[in-house]
């Protein structure tokens, strides 16, 4: 990527939302690190993920001065304020304990396994385990209605059925889960 930007003299913008959000031996490395990025580069960190701040909407870009002041006067006619709870509460953050992250990364570690391994045992779906962040991006390739392939789904344990959500193209009269007694309401999807 750094190649191709210096090659076309881009600037690029990078989103580090989830740089503590990294599995395995994958290690994360900001793109305004490598050689002549620096200067065509701006970073944006928030609190979002790490400090489970989400919809507080506190973060900063970085970047070298030449791109942010530019950035700052859009900033100051475009934005709100933010208020001073929100930024006392980001200090705390940042001066707090950071240890709650790591635990926070393994447990989300372990749940993309978890949701990957159960999507790849139906007949259909495939799912590769993703390297960093909180998302899967299954792959449906069998020929199954939406309500065949609920009974498709893997039971949670050997005594219990599957909880897979049913949500047809006709609407929500028909979204069900397989167990009445839990049954969950889903918006009209058009055909």
């Amino acid at each position: 990527m750094a190649q191709v930007a210096i090659e076309h003299d881009l600037l690029v913008v990078c989103d580090e939302t989830y740089e503590y959000f990294m599995y395995g031996e994958q290690r994360h490395v900001t793109l305004a690190t490598f050689p002549g990025m620096w200067e065509r580069t701006l970073t944006s960190y928030t609190f979002t993920k790490a400090y489970a701040m989400s919809g507080w909407r506190l973060g900063c870009i970085v970047g070298p001065k030449q791109l942010l002041e530019p950035l700052r006067k859009v900033h100051e006619h475009t934005a709100s304020f933010v208020s001073p709870f929100v930024q006392a509460a980001g200090i705390a953050a940042l001066d707090g304990p950071q240890n709650h992250i790591e635990g926070w990364r393994l447990s989300c570690e372990t749940l993309r396994s978890v949701v990957a391994a159960r999507l790849n045992s139906v007949p259909g779906l495939d799912c590769a385990v993703p390297q960093g962040a909180t998302f899967v991006f299954p792959r449906y390739s069998a020929n199954y209605t939406s309500a065949e392939l609920g009974t498709k789904a893997p039971a949670l344990d050997d005594n219990q059925e599957s909880p897979a959500l049913i949500c047809s193209a006709q609407g929500v009269d028909r979204a069900h889960l397989r167990h009445p007694e839990r049954t969950t309401k889903c918006s009209s999807v058009p055909p």
